[in-house]
C-alpha cells in the first residue's frame, strides 16, 4: 500500500528460482531480507494468513520464496535494480499495492525493470 511516500511491495522468488526446494527457499528467503535492510523501511516474510486462499505454507506459517517490503520511492530504483542484478536474467514477480489498488509485475531484463520502475512510481503517485 502507498502510504505518503512508501510502496509496499511483495516479491515472489519461487519464479526466479523454480528448482528451489523449501530448504533453499527458506535461506534465499531469509538472506535477502537481510540484504535489503538498508534499501526498504521494513522487510519480513511473508506469513500465510498475508496470502490469498489456495497457497500453501511452509513451517512456521511462512511462504518460503516471498518477502513483503515497504519502500520509499526514493529508494524504490535502487531496490529494484539491486534484485535485477542479483537474479540477472531471471524472472521475477513483484506484487504492490499502490492507492487501493492491487498490482501485479514480472521482469528479466533491464528494460523492463526501468519499465516497472516507472509504473510503479505513476502508480504510486495517482490520489
Amino acid at each position: 500500500m502507498a502510504t505518503g511516500a512508501n510502496v509496499q511491495v511483495r516479491l515472489d522468488l519461487t519464479t526466479a528460482e523454480p528448482d528451489f526446494d523449501a530448504e533453499e527457499l527458506e535461506r534465499l528467503t531469509r538472506n535477502l531480507a537481510k540484504e535489503l535492510g538498508d534499501l526498504t523501511e521494513n522487510t519480513r516474510l511473508v506469513r500465510a494468513s498475508a496470502v490469498p486462499e489456495g497457497s500453501k505454507p511452509g513451517l512456521a506459517g511462512f511462504i518460503w520464496g516471498a518477502l513483503q517490503a515497504e519502500i520509499s520511492l526514493a529508494n524504490l530504483k535502487a531496490f529494484l535494480s539491486y534484485l535485477g542484478e542479483r537474479f540477472y536474467g531471471k524472472p521475477l514477480t513483484l506484487e504492490f499495492v499502490a492507492n487501493g489498488k492491487n498490482y501485479k509485475l514480472e521482469y528479466c531484463s533491464k528494460q523492463q525493470l526501468e519499465d516497472a520502475v516507472k509504473a510503479i512510481e505513476r502508480l504510486a503517485q495517482i490520489n
